[in-house]
């Protein structure tokens, strides 16, 4: 079982990856060019004969992710705290 800082310290980096991938993602939303991609991929179908559909999904916004730590803080109570 972990000890009490183990666990402070594996939420931590869960936390910080989490972080680090919101940033990575918000970077590639940038430089995004939604309307090449969806032309590609509709004349890639044609060329197939497939019939699709494109839906995009959101990434893992900061408010999401702001939630997410709430919630995590919450479950473990003061124990999170330095």
């Amino acid at each position: 079982m972990l000890s009490e800082q183990e666990a402070k310290e594996r939420i931590q980096i869960a936390l910080d990856n989490a972080n680090e991938y919101i940033k990575n993602e918000n970077l590639y939303a940038q430089n995004f060019n939604k309307e090449r991609i969806e032309e590609c991929l509709r004349q890639r179908g044609e060329y197939l004969g497939l019939s699709q559909n494109i839906y995009w999904l959101k990434g893992l916004s900061e408010d999401s992710f702001n939630s997410f730590v709430s919630s995590l803080e919450s479950s473990f109570g003061s124990s999170l705290e330095s």
